[in-house]
């Protein structure tokens, strides 16, 4: 989220078809977790730097070819500068999406919603456009 001050980081994580967390190899637990249909379920996930916040909720799981698979459902307040210096200037559609830059000293404006985030075939996507050049590996 850009800058070096402290983040604040707060989540709620569930996974399914889990009981224990055994002294075994972690790929073979991953496998059986994933052949067991189990599911990691992020029911609050809120993130504060400086001015700067992320929320939000979502899903993961592991596909068929051991890459990870889901979606995160986020809203944003002023992303908009982080972005810009990820996108090598400007930003402006980007900065505009993920909630704009306030001017300085300006209280944190509400929470926009942002297109879904998703994991699925090895791809990352925002909304229905893949992030082109990113691919996601198979974990095991």
């Amino acid at each position: 989220m850009g800058g070096s001050d402290a983040a604040d980081i707060v989540t709620n994580l569930t996974v399914t078809q889990t009981d224990d967390l055994p002294a075994r190899p972690i790929w073979g637990e991953l496998e059986r977790w994933r052949a067991a249909n189990g599911v990691a379920r992020l029911t609050g996930l809120s993130i504060t730097k400086g001015n700067r916040r992320l929320e939000g909720s979502g899903q993961v799981s592991i596909d068929a070819r051991h890459r990870p698979e889901g979606q995160l459902d986020l809203s944003a307040a002023n992303l908009g500068g982080a972005l810009g210096q990820l996108t090598a200037g400007g930003g402006g559609l980007l900065g505009a999406l993920f909630g704009g830059r306030p001017p300085e000293g300006a209280a944190v404006p509400g929470l926009k919603p942002l297109p879904p985030l998703r994991i699925q075939d090895g791809r990352l996507l925002v909304g229905p456009l893949p992030i082109p050049g990113v691919r996601i590996p198979s974990l095991y």
